[in-house]
């Protein structure tokens, strides 16, 4: 077995499996599945033959998992941005934006804008986050301006926070 990178991404890949709230669905576990034995056979050291398949699935896809593990930590900061996901993983930025766009046809700022919309929705329909303001909550969940935190709100998910505030508040009630 070889110490290097397909060892640190291997280690993270597993680490991050462990931010999973419930069990994966059957189809996510089986893609997991190939990703840990491509991962354990870069460890190992893949014939020549094998090394592109590695490379091209396993490697990237720990790759992947490791960006969207960092943009899902970090996205309260307000600062947060493509620079600092690129320099904390150790890539360049066209190959962050190059993973997303092929692993999940999306860009690092739709990744982060969901991170934060996600955690404000939860916030919002948390009953032990009433007292917040919801100015509190979007500067919370790391949006800067509010005026764009409600547009991108409503377009997420359909209603305005307030709405969503006040539906969350009924369904408790009842």
């Amino acid at each position: 077995m070889r110490s290097g990178p397909a060892l640190k991404l291997l280690n993270r890949y597993l680490r991050s499996l462990t931010s999973f709230k419930e069990p994966p669905s059957s189809k996510l576990a089986a893609t997991v599945s190939v990703h840990l034995l491509d991962l354990v056979a870069a460890t190992l050291g893949p014939t020549d033959q094998a090394a592109d398949i590695v490379t091209e699935r396993g490697v990237k896809a720990a790759k992947l998992q490791e960006i969207l593990a960092e943009v899902a930590r970090r996205s309260s900061d307000p600062n947060f941005d493509l620079n600092k996901v690129a320099g904390a993983i150790g890539m360049s930025r066209r190959y962050v934006q190059q993973l997303l766009d092929e692993g999940t046809g999306k860009s690092f700022t739709e990744h982060l804008a969901a991170c934060r919309l996600d955690r404000a929705f939860a916030m919002l329909t948390d009953p032990h986050h009433p007292h917040l303001a919801i100015i509190d909550i979007a500067f919370e969940a790391g949006f800067g301006d509010v005026s764009y935190f409600n547009r991108m709100f409503r377009r997420h998910f359909g209603d305005t926070p307030s709405g969503v505030r006040a539906a969350s508040t009924m369904r408790a009630q009842k």
